[in-house]
């Protein structure tokens, strides 16, 4: 099947193709995972799992679909976030914690623009950690 792709200009943002391991239908904005099968990606199941970001929102499993590594995209909030808040993944894919000022917290990106759990917003995926 087909994908359909929606998102943010190019120059905004770095995205490369794979495909889906798992049937990814309605998961735009979700975090991926690199699967066991090279080329492949599922959706985050842990905090560590900040692959990138999901940028189409009907791959089924084998079809083609499009990661954001780095740059603006749309996340499935798993929880409320503000405008601001640096996140990492919650255990079902969506951009669910909120790093606290901790020195040496990693986290996966920061929303730009805050929303309530289930929302899809707009982020910056910008990997990094809160400094000391």
């Amino acid at each position: 099947m087909a994908s359909t792709k929606i998102g943010f200009a190019s120059n905004e943002s770095v995205a490369m193709s794979y495909i889906a391991g798992a049937d990814l239908s309605g998961k735009l904005g979700y975090i991926v995972k690199a699967d066991s099968t090279d080329g492949q990606v599922v959706l985050s199941t842990a905090s560590t799992d900040d692959f990138g970001v999901l940028a189409d929102d009907a791959a089924e499993s084998g079809d083609p679909c499009s990661v954001v590594m780095q740059g603006k995209c749309l996340v499935k909030l798993g929880a409320n976030l503000v405008a601001g808040a640096k996140f990492k993944p919650g255990a079902s894919g969506t951009a669910a914690t909120a790093i606290a000022a901790t020195a040496g917290a990693g986290y996966m990106g920061i929303i730009l623009r805050g929303g309530s759990a289930g929302d899809l917003v707009e982020a910056l995926v910008e990997r990094g950690m809160v400094p000391a």
